[in-house]
């Protein structure tokens, strides 16, 4: 890695027979990819910086893969198992991070599971964020940890925000939580939601910091919540083809949206 940030960047190839490894003991530096041996070399592969369905934390070596990305695309490649992560992971501005799986379906190979102890969040948008999309991915964390995608809460705008074929399943805090923050437009669609979500399916709220411009939802199913499927406010929703149900308070509540 030293030797290809010296001459200005570049790639650094593994073999398969030095994967998975410890991403903690390594210093990345962003301006070297680290690539599989055989695989694309124009995305940050998690598994490239030592991720690995069978180690108890990829939370160093997925948060290497995004920030390395600075603004690129971060492959989360199928795996027999889910890749366990014990703190919230960082999306930075411009990020795609991207699974494999299907249209409408909870058949989702790439799949986050949060072990974390303290509420954390398992995806966390930072405030003010901008054109970051998720797609292709199952979160889940049987219960533990916070949300399954968090916008952070603050005063500036966040724009260009996409969750696309999404599965979340039993959290410990809302489905996905965009509250307390102002923004511009927000996109949801083909989203299940669906197992003991502790909180809300999905909040979406501007809050006291402020007006959602735009917030189109899309094939967005809500199916177990603790509290409300839809909880929105102060914020401009569009909904198509969305539904919710067996959610311990109500299905829908609005509270200061326009729809």
């Amino acid at each position: 890695i030293d030797y290809a940030a010296n001459r200005g960047g570049g790639h650094v190839v593994l073999s398969a027979d030095v994967l998975p490894y410890r991403a903690q003991q390594v210093k990345f530096d962003e301006s070297v990819r680290m690539v599989r041996e055989g695989n694309l070399s124009d995305v940050h592969d998690i598994k490239a910086y030592g991720a690995s369905d069978r180690l108890r934390d990829n939370g160093p070596a997925i948060q290497a893969a995004l920030s390395g990305a600075n603004g690129g695309i971060v492959f989360v490649p199928p795996s027999g198992d889910a890749y366990v992560v014990r703190r919230s992971l960082s999306v930075p501005t411009g990020t795609v991070l991207e699974g494999v799986g299907k249209k409408g379906l909870d058949n989702f190979r790439s799949v986050f599971y949060n072990a974390a102890r303290d509420g954390a969040p398992l995806l966390k948008i930072p405030n003010g964020g901008r054109d970051i999309t998720i797609r292709d991915i199952t979160l889940s964390g049987q219960g533990k940890g916070g949300s399954a995608i968090k916008v952070e809460e603050g005063p500036e705008n966040f724009v260009g925000l996409r969750f696309s074929c999404v599965t979340v399943g039993s959290v410990g805090g809302h489905g996905i939580e965009v509250y307390n923050t102002p923004g511009g437009t927000l996109t949801i669609e083909d989203l299940h939601i669906r197992g003991e979500v502790a909180g809300h399916g999905l909040l979406v709220d501007g809050g006291q910091n402020g007006f959602i411009g735009m917030a189109t939802a899309r094939s967005v199913f809500v199916n177990g919540a603790f509290r409300n499927g839809f909880q929105l406010g102060q914020c401009r929703f569009t909904g198509q083809n969305c539904a919710a149900g067996n959610c311990g308070e109500n299905g829908w509540v609005y509270g200061g949206s326009r729809h």
